[in-house]
């Protein structure tokens, strides 16, 4: 939750720093990389959202439709920069 609420209010530094501190704490879940991703895309982050997935995939966490549904919001703020992203 403290993702996504500071991901909306534009302030990365702690997203950042809620990210790593969650890693450290617990192991990546399928719930931690979905609140990752939901912030990812508030910033319209792509690359991490797209780093979120890679991550998730390489520790054998399941990705499911939320997932890859999340990522491509992420896409949507790269504005005309969208088929690049895409």
């Amino acid at each position: 939750v403290a993702l996504r609420i500071f991901a909306k209010l534009k302030d990365a530094t702690q997203v950042q720093q809620i990210w790593d501190d969650a890693l450290k704490a617990y192991p990546l879940d399928e719930i931690l990389g979905s609140a990752r991703i939901a912030a990812a895309a508030d910033f319209g982050d792509v690359e991490m959202a797209a780093e979120t997935l890679d991550t998730m995939n390489n520790s054998n966490v399941s990705i499911n439709v939320y997932h890859i549904n999340s990522a491509m919001r992420a896409c949507w703020g790269w504005g005309d920069k969208q088929h690049k992203a895409a």
